[in-house]
């Protein structure tokens, strides 16, 4: 699930990149939209990763605890 919603993240930045090149910039955009994809989505999958993986160690150590109490 963690994994999905990275490369969800990911195709998403890379769309809103390369659609905020494409609006300012006019005639021959082709490297400062590849930029903009990959920085894009880069960008954006590194955010969802560092919060997927705080999620899951708040998960593992909530289980943890319960598990202790039993």
């Amino acid at each position: 699930m963690a994994f999905a919603s990275i490369v969800l993240a990911g195709i998403c930045g890379s769309l809103i990149g390369w659609s905020l090149v494409g609006l300012e910039c006019h005639g021959n955009c082709a490297l400062p939209e590849s930029i903009g994809i990959v920085g894009g989505g880069v960008t954006f999958a590194l955010g969802v990763a560092v919060v997927a993986v705080l999620g899951l160690r708040a998960m593992a150590e909530w289980r943890g605890q319960l598990e202790l109490e039993d």
